[in-house]
């Protein structure tokens, strides 16, 4: 660890001690509660990573223990970090009554201490009172949030209650409240039996202890049997179209979520030097007996508490398998927006059946999201704003739409300004909507002439009445589309992904130019914003997702991480790191490739690709014209058959795969069934950051789990 290194760990801490990440708008009760105890706990962290740092320090220290110390550092450089953000992300969202991105966020937090873990185990030996600090500063922030995952379980249960699901209830109800009490027990008794070799009664705490650790039987007993027969049911492909899986999903994750807080007690309390010290602690015990009782007892203790995390990682093991299998299932009930070719507007959440209402209008342009304050709720209230389909004078206003469970109808109305006038929202060319800083409010951004303007709609004061922002940026040529997303993320084995490239990037905002332009506007807010190359000459459209920005023309698409489109802003790289994809499959028919060359006369255009909208849950939907070739016998005198070309309108979806590294991209396209469209818009579902975050914390814990 460099000096560098050292600095910003230590402004991290002292970050941590004066409560500078903490949110201002938390309760003020529940704020000094808690940044009070946490100040404290990251004040000890301070203490003993200085300690540490003096000892890495020391020239008479071993080589040996150098290395020990130096590796605990760095894994404390990469845990840090992720605590802070996690615990940042589980406030806010709490806070907003987001459950859903809270216990996805606390999630985080756990898998953060991963590489804490890792280090403990290649060094060998009790780890010091530095990871000792961390992780009870962290079991203090799983403790203030645990018991906020109840009211999603209550709306849960109202959900299938309403649903007559009363089987499936019964069994994620009782599973998700006996992991909830499991849970909350371990935490007292890893906190009980910290404190036993120091109080009156030793023996009965360690026993007391033992007793909770024992409660839930991850191998057989009812609990976990109960929740398997839930994961049983979420994998019956039968089950995956009834409107309460997503529910259930939801649920199942988040129970387990709970039992791997538990599990991160349990670990916690066996790797600290925490066991060192009660072992010394009952050494000094008077009584020769009672040393060897208390002795006894510690061993018995720590047995169990290493079985339980044993088994649990075979049943981590066992549940990974089965959350990989219901991977394709979950993208296939996101929220799915289609304009068809009748203008009308279509939504349904089972994409590949093709099974979508009707919701009427007229647009040409399609941009949905769900304000804040439904996030993560099982039935959120919709919002899309589409632009009228006629596009001459009088006929081309914009519209905000509102559209609520059970999604068979919309309410739309015009959008104006503050004042009432239209003007502003006449002749868009397109407009984008995303989530508002503020419980109900969504953002809007649209594209005029050659300007990007933003400005915001509080739905509950006004759904069609817009306010400025103050945003708005003019560009060098007609903006044809716009996408913005707001904390756009990296993936750690990006290339581009380069020390702070999004750090002070809380936005981007992308607009795409005129076919004859070559290039695309960034900006990403603090006076960075500029021009990049696309991947080829001209193109048709935009899309975005939180870790990519796509572009698209009528024959192909590509997509660059936007590290890699910020690097090409920042002048680092000549152009942002493309990987193309030519769907010639989707876009040409056996007929197409077998008869094109009996055509007589000139092929016209491909109208290919007219619309592509990447989803946060890893999928893709399209809408296109395939090209063909149909043979037609005309009427007399001649009757030879003549060949000519077509085009047949379909839709999409797709799982993709990129190799950062090797700028290649792998897309497995579905058809969907019945339906046709010229615009296509998916929102994931509801629970698909909780459902995201849950494997990748499963696979984290995995190798610490198994050391054991």
């Amino acid at each position: 660890m460099n000096d560098t290194q050292y600095e910003y760990l230590l402004k991290m801490m002292e970050a941590m001690i004066e409560k500078q990440f903490l949110p201002p708008y938390m309760d003020p009760a529940d704020k000094a509660l808690f940044e009070a105890e946490l100040s404290r706990k990251a004040n000890n962290l301070k203490i003993q990573f200085l300690k540490d740092w003096k000892k890495y320090r020391d020239e008479e220290i071993s080589k040996e223990d150098r290395q020990k110390i130096e590796k605990k550092l760095e894994n404390l450089a990469k845990a840090l970090p992720g605590v802070t953000k996690g615990t940042l992300s589980a406030i806010t969202a709490f806070k907003n009554g987001d459950a859903i991105s809270g216990s996805a966020a606390i999630m985080d937090i756990c898998a953060s201490l991963a590489p804490l873990l890792a280090g403990l185990s290649a060094a060998g030996g009790p780890p010091g009172m530095l990871v000792g600090a961390i992780f009870s500063m962290v079991g203090q922030i799983l403790s203030f949030f645990a018991p906020q995952s109840e009211s999603l379980t209550s709306k849960i249960e109202k959900l299938l209650r309403d649903l007559k699901a009363e089987e499936t209830q019964q069994d994620i109800t009782t599973v998700h409240q006996a992991i909830r009490v499991y849970a909350s027990s371990l935490r007292q008794a890893a906190r009980r039996a910290a404190a036993a070799m120091g109080g009156d009664k030793p023996l009965l705490d360690l026993m007391v202890t033992d007793e909770i650790i024992k409660a839930i039987n991850p191998l057989e007993g009812n609990t976990v049997t109960l929740f398997r027969g839930v994961t049983n049911w979420l994998n019956e492909p039968k089950n995956q179209t009834l409107d309460l899986w997503p529910a259930i999903l939801s649920a199942a994750c988040q129970a387990w979520a709970d039992m791997m807080a538990a599990a991160l007690t349990l670990l916690s309390f066996v790797h600290t030097d925490e066991v060192e010290n009660r072992y010394e602690t009952a050494k000094k015990l008077t009584d020769p007996k009672e040393t060897r009782r208390a002795e006894k007892a510690l061993m018995k203790l720590q047995a169990h508490v290493i079985a339980r995390l044993v088994i649990f990682k075979a049943d981590n093991d066992l549940l990974l398998e089965i959350l990989q299998e219901l991977v394709p299932a979950a993208q296939n009930r996101g929220m799915f927006w289609m304009i068809g070719e009748n203008a009308r507007t279509y939504a349904g959440t089972h994409i590949k059946q093709g099974v979508f209402e009707n919701l009427g209008g007229e647009g040409k342009s399609i941009s949905a999201v769900v304000p804040r304050k439904d996030i993560g709720s099982p039935r959120p209230t919709y919002y899309h704003v589409g632009l009228e389909s006629w596009g001459t004078p009088g006929y081309d206003r914009t519209y905000i739409s509102e559209i609520k469970p059970p999604y068979t109808s919309q309410d739309s109305k015009q959008l104006v300004d503050e004042n009432g006038k239209d003007d502003p929202f006449r002749g868009l060319s397109d407009i984008w909507a995303e989530p508002g800083d503020q419980l109900n409010n969504i953002r809007l951004y649209t594209a005029k002439g050659k300007a990007i303007t933003g400005c915001g709609v509080d739905v509950e004061k006004g759904m069609n009445k817009a306010r400025g922002t103050g945003y708005a940026q003019t560009l060098k040529a007609d903006v044809k589309s716009v996408r913005v997303l707001h904390h756009p993320q990296a993936f750690l084995n990006d290339p581009d992904n380069t020390p702070g490239i999004l750090t002070g990037a809380d936005y981007c905002v992308y607009g795409g130019l005129a076919r004859e332009n070559s290039e695309i506007y960034v900006d990403i807010g603090k006076g960075k914003s500029g021009y990049v190359p696309s991947p080829w000459g001209g193109y048709d459209g935009l899309g975005v997702d939180r870790h990519y920005l796509w572009v698209f023309g009528s024959g192909s698409f590509a997509c660059a991480t936007h590290a890699s489109i910020m690097r090409c802003l920042k002048g680092e790289i000549n152009r942002p790191r493309w990987m193309e994809h030519w769907p010639k499959d989707i876009l040409y028919t056996q007929e197409y490739n077998r008869d094109k060359n009996k055509v007589l006369g000139e092929e016209k255009p491909l109208k290919g690709l007219v619309d592509v909208c990447p989803c946060d849950d890893g999928t893709l939907v399209a809408a296109l014209y395939k090209r063909t070739v149909t043979l037609t016998y005309p009427s007399l005198p001649s009757n030879y058959p003549l060949h000519s070309f077509g085009d047949i309108n379909a839709l999409y979806t797709a799982a993709y795969h990129t190799d950062l590294k090797n700028k290649t991209i792998r897309v497995d396209w579905t058809k969907i069934e019945v339906s046709t469209g010229i615009r296509v818009h998916k929102l994931p579902v509801f629970c698909w950051s909780l459902f995201e975050s849950l494997p990748a914390m499963l696979d984290r814990l995995a190798p610490e789990l198994a050391a054991l």
